[in-house]
């Protein structure tokens, strides 16, 4: 072989594998993928890396592939339009796992994967082909999705779930999650409904009501169970409690003013014939007295019927005159302060105040019925609270203050009432006072009475005028607070109220006669405290002693005297069943203690201590 011979030949040569090496990376030539040596490769920690036959495909070449395990069993994969179910095989034989697939899995495949672990690689390989598979036991079985949605509705059990609620009822808690219920399949049975109203009776006894929690019995599938589960747990939560304060103010001015003569003249009369000097001209119109004689009257002070601060009589034979001066004012403020815990859109009623009763008649063409009504003055305030998120409350409220009686009218009994009453249904911040309503109201009535002629004469003429002046102004204001309520809230609230009833309680008996019997008991038991804070035991013991002696049932006294003695006091019942109830107690007791490690020594020191 010649030079230039040798040369043209290892330049092709070269040149041949620069182009099959281009080739394995570039793709160029109908290469696909990058290939890694058939032989058996050694791994940077030492570790064999076995991997099928693989050979780099160019043009108008068969198709390769490549399943290659590393170490630690990550799996690098290289396959282009490759049938599954040999892609599977080459898994299998690489993973030393048992795969099966079934008839229905076919297809081609292609699939490009650096160092996944097997899982991974079958999950990638199957679901984005639209297959999947079970893995019972040692084998690994690839199902299309259908195929495996059937054996999964085929071997799936309907269960039974028994859910007790705390704050929901049964029949709202199930009308929330039927709509989860599996179709045709699933079932829902709720508890009793609670009989409404709490008064018992007679005919209610013997009835076996359901006296548990409201509770559910689920049948279904046991994922619609716990979805359904998850839903009650976000329903069945404590309903949140508002306290409403509500103030209802009203005041009250009434104001009389009169000035005025009343003037009788009589003549041939003594005064002493009538009944009122000043009814002269009644007591004749009706024969009250003889009418052998005259009288002039004049009432424009209105001295014997009005008010007066101020009356001045002059009798002198057959002249009386009476002479009223008033000014009265009259100022009244009333105050009520209703105060209501309620739960949530619950309606609550409170009354403060008394029930006036009469008698209403029904009169028809043959009988006559009679029943007792009564009539409710007092406060009253009636409201249905609805608490939103964001701690607004929405009421619907009415509040009233009313004043009544009862009255005799021609044979009838009438009841009278005057009332303020507000009806509103309003949103208010919580926490917050608001003016919901407010009345204004006020009367100026001048009543002037005169002498006809004789009245406009000057200076006399006044003592033939009178002028009663009457202004009547009231205002009522309706004022409410709600407040969202906390747990934590609420027994601060019952703890300072139950200290303050103490306290009240305490303040009651101080102002009882310092000689009672109570008063004295309490005396003796502060003393004996006192003592017992100083270390002087004997002088506290003689002061429980006294307060005992002053009363035998005083139960602080006693206890006090058990702690000081360490004694319990006991005193011996008679009765035949209570003596076989303590002995079969008793028996108990001792057979539990017998048992127990120590028990016999135990026993036995208990009998010396009841022997002494």
């Amino acid at each position: 072989m010649s030079k230039s011979t040798a040369c043209t030949y290892w330049f092709g040569f070269f040149c041949l594998m620069g182009w099959s090496c281009l080739g394995s990376v570039s793709g160029t030539g109908g290469t696909q993928f990058d290939s890694p040596s058939d032989a058996k490769e050694t791994s940077d920690d030492s570790t064999e890396v076995h991997s099928s036959k693989m050979s780099v495909r160019g043009a108008g070449q068969e198709k390769k592939e490549i399943v290659q395990v590393r170490s630690f069993g990550r799996i690098d994969i290289a396959i282009e339009d490759q049938d599954i179910t040999k892609v599977l095989q080459m898994l299998a034989i690489q993973s030393q796992l048992n795969i099966l697939s079934s008839s229905d899995v076919s297809g081609n495949v292609s699939a490009v994967l650096y160092d996944v672990d097997f899982y991974e690689a079958l999950d990638a390989i199957l679901h984005t082909n639209g297959f999947g598979y079970i893995e019972e036991g040692n084998f690994i079985k690839v199902y299309t999705l259908e195929e495996i949605t059937e054996i999964q509705e085929h071997d799936k059990k309907m269960v039974a779930e028994v859910v007790r609620l705390n704050h929901l009822t049964a029949e709202d808690a199930a009308k929330f999650i039927e709509v989860l219920l599996t179709p045709d399949k699933g079932s829902i049975t709720v508890s009793a409904k609670d009989q409404a109203g709490f008064e018992p009776t007679l005919s209610s006894g013997g009835e076996k009501a359901w006296a548990l929690v409201d509770t559910l019995l689920i049948h279904d599938y046991p994922e619609v169970i716990e979805e359904m589960l998850e839903v009650l747990r976000e329903l069945d939560v404590k309903p949140r409690q508002v306290q409403i304060e509500s103030t209802i103010l009203e005041a009250r001015l009434n104001e009389d003013n009169a000035f005025g003569v009343d003037l009788t003249v009589l003549a041939d009369f003594a005064l002493g014939e009538f009944t009122n000097p000043l009814s002269a001209i009644t007591d004749l119109a009706t024969a009250a007295v003889g009418n052998n004689g005259q009288a002039i009257q004049t009432t424009v002070g209105n001295a014997t019927g009005g008010k007066s601060s101020m009356r001045g009589g002059i009798l002198t034979h057959n002249f009386a005159a009476f002479i009223r001066a008033l000014d009265e004012v009259t100022d009244t403020t009333v105050i009520a302060n209703p105060t209501l815990l309620v739960l949530n859109r619950m309606p609550q009623k409170l009354i403060s105040g008394e029930k006036l009763g009469y008698i209403s008649t029904v009169q028809t063409e043959t009988s006559s019925t009679q029943t007792v009504e009564f009539l409710e003055v007092g406060t009253q305030m009636t409201v249905r609270a609805f608490i939103s998120g964001d701690d607004f409350v929405r009421m619907e409220l009415v509040l009233g203050i009313s004043e009544g009686e009862v009255r005799n009218a021609e044979g009838f009994v009438i009841p009278d009432e005057t009332t303020n009453e507000l009806i509103s249904n309003v949103i208010i911040p919580s926490g917050r006072t608001y003016v919901l309503g407010g009345l204004f109201k006020e009367d100026t009535t001048i009543s002037r009475s005169q002498v006809p002629g004789v009245a406009g004469l000057p200076i006399i003429g006044s003592a033939f005028r009178g002028q009663d002046d009457t202004v009547a102004r009231s205002e009522v204001i309706f004022l409410i607070r709600p407040t969202v309520m906390r747990d934590e809230n609420l027994v601060k609230i019952g703890h300072d109220a139950g200290h303050d009833v103490e306290r009240v309680r305490a303040g009651t008996r101080e102002g009882l006669l310092p000689w009672s019997r109570t008063l004295l008991t309490a005396s003796h038991i502060r003393d004996a405290r006192g003592y017992l804070a100083e270390g002087k035991t004997d002088k506290a013991l003689w002061s429980i002693n006294m307060a005992l002696t002053l009363d035998p049932t005083a139960v602080e006294a006693l206890r006090m005297r058990e702690e000081l003695n360490r004694k319990n006091m006991y005193w011996p019942d008679s009765g035949i069943l209570q003596k076989v109830f303590e002995s079969v107690v008793d028996q108990v007791i001792a057979d539990k203690a017998a048992q127990a490690p120590g028990g016999h020594e135990q026993i036995d020191k208990a009998a010396a201590v009841a022997a002494q």
